[in-house]
Order: C-alpha cells, then structure tokens, then sequence
C-alpha cells in the first residue's frame, strides 16, 4: 500500500523541519528568554533580581557578557530541539487525525490537538526547561562594597549565585540533591502553563492563517504574512498565560532550602498555592512580572519556528516526490 510509506516520508518532513525550525528559532531568541527568565525569579527576600527589559539585558551583558544571555542554550538545543520536534509534530498529526475523522469544528481540533502535543513533548521538555532556567537566573557573584550582615549576603544570593558550570554540572547536581524528582519539578504547572498557551496559540495561528489565506486566494498566502499570523498568536497566547508561566518558573527555580522543615524547605510547592502566594506578596500586578519580556520573546520565538517549520517542510518536500 502507498499509503504507509507516503505517511513515513511525510512524517520525516515534519521531524527534520521541526528540529531545524526550533533550533534555530531559540538560538535568534534565546536572549530575550534569559531576560524573562532573570525578570521573573526572586531573590531568597522575596526581591526581584531586575528590573525592566532593557535594563535586564543591558546589565547582564555588562557583567557577563553576550555568554551570560545564552545560559542555558546548551540544554535547549541538545534536549529542547528534539522536544520541538516531538511538539509538533504530535499537533501535526493529531490535527490531521481529528480534521480526517470530521468529528469537532476547526478550533476545537487545533485547542486539543495543542492540548495534546504538550502534554506528549512535555517528558522531554520539563527537564530541559529545569536545567535551562536555573542556569539562566545564575549571575556571576559580584564584590560586596558594603559591610552587609552574612545572613543578608546569603539570603540575597541564593538565586544569584553561580553554582551549576553548565549544562551537565546542573543535570548531575539536581539528581544528587533533589533525586529524579528534581528535573521534574513543576511538571504538573508545566502541563497547566504551556497546556493552555499551546491550545490558545494554535487557536489563534490557526484561524489567522485561514483568514489570511481567505484573503489572498487564489495565490498563496504571502511567507511575511505567516510570520505576522504566528507572532500575533504566540504574543497574545503568552500574555494570557504570564502567571501560569511565572508560578512555573518559581517552582522549578527554587531549591530546597534544608534550614526550613515546612514543605519540605520550599515556597511555591503548586501551582495554586504559588499563584495565591505571589499575589499576596506581590499584588496582582505581581503575578503579570515579566509578561511583557514573555511577549518579546514568544513572539518573535513561534514566529522564527512556525515560519521556519512552514518553510523548510515546503522546501524539503519540493525536493521529494511526496507532491506527486
């Protein structure tokens, strides 16, 4: 039957563009999401470490250099490409599966069908982002100027000390400490953080990609206007999303702290109690910090690797006989 080995090679389209598209989607916007990353973690205090985009990033490449925005790169691009490839092309053939079955409408199907590559990709991905963002909120320890008391000099730095020497070092050190629980952290937050922002942004690209091609056919949709349409929903859907994303990232950032008995020496210990914790200490304006370095950089991420997934699997097919 042709139907198996037209489905494999189609199938190995969707793994090569989405591993190439990811990669280097992330490596253009890695920056942007270490400055998210610095601008959404705390110090021990309960203080931010920054303060607004610009600031975030000009002061970390004054201290560490262009090297200390790319923290955490090695993590995404040895565990996070192939977590991207897993991602959609999980939501590529769910999408196919549901719209060849014609049981829902066109939105629910793109909802569930984001609902259901998250979830998948989300084994490799939970990990990846553990050691990805603890190694982005390390700074390099400055000289204390004052005479600060120990205990403030120690409270101060927990988040900001540098302790994990990469990729690996962090990965051996969280197994050590915090057992394979540890790499997992937050999974559950994960799946209710990036779970809604997968089925809204999907949603959205979805139905702006139908429009626009609505309105340029016969001829095809112009590739500028794709690369708008993923970025207008990838913006949108990481607004909506900040707080998830930001109890998240508390979760997986925080080590134990063994001078404390209670739960189990941690703050944010769910998803809920995190959000509930940082709105009574933060405000609720707390719970959207960061949201507009979450929007610079998903915009600009999903729209490098939709546009560059779109592409490449188009490109890569012109040079098969799949179209015939």
């Amino acid at each position: 039957r042709q139907q198996g080995p037209a489905l494999m090679e189609e199938l190995g389209l969707v793994c090569v563009s989405s591993s190439l598209a990811g990669f280097f989607g992330r490596l253009a916007c890695h920056p942007l999401d270490t400055c998210k990353a610095r601008l959404q973690a705390v110090s021990a205090t309960g203080k931010p470490l920054f303060e607004g985009i610009a600031n975030t990033f000009a002061t970390t490449v004054r201290r560490e250099g262009l090297r200390g925005l790319y923290r955490g790169f090695a993590a995404v691009a040895v565990g996070g490409t192939p977590a991207t490839c897993i991602y959609l092309t999980s939501y590529d053939l769910c999408k196919k599966r549901m719209e060849t079955a014609g049981v829902l409408p066109s939105a629910a199907t793109h909802l569930l069908s984001g609902l259901v590559a998250e979830t998948v990709s989300c084994v490799v991905f939970v990990p990846v982002d553990v050691i990805k963002e603890r190694l982005q909120i390390q700074q390099k320890q400055k000289q204390q100027h004052h005479n600060h008391h120990h205990h403030n000099q120690r409270a101060s730095a927990s988040l900001e000390q540098v302790s994990y020497r990469g990729s690996s070092h962090a990965l051996r050190s969280i197994l050590r400490e915090e057992g394979f629980g540890g790499i997992y952290r937050g999974y559950g937050a994960t799946l209710f953080s990036f779970g809604p922002f997968s089925a809204l942004y999907f949603t959205f690209y979805e139905e702006l990609k139908r429009r626009a091609h609505e309105a340029f056919s016969p001829a095809p949709t112009p590739p500028l206007l794709t690369l708008c349409c993923a970025s207008a929903a990838g913006g949108l859907a990481a607004w909506l999303t900040s707080p998830l994303d930001l109890a998240k990232l508390r979760m997986q950032v925080e080590r134990r702290d063994q001078s404390r008995a209670g739960s189990r020496g941690r703050t944010y210990t769910g998803l809920v109690s995190s959000l509930r914790h940082i709105a009574q200490r933060e405000g609720l304006s707390g719970l959207f910090r960061g949201s507009l370095a979450r929007v610079a950089f998903t915009a600009p991420n999903t729209a490098l690797t939709m546009f560059l997934f779109e592409e490449i699997r188009r490109h890569l097919a012109d040079g098969t006989h799949f179209r015939a």
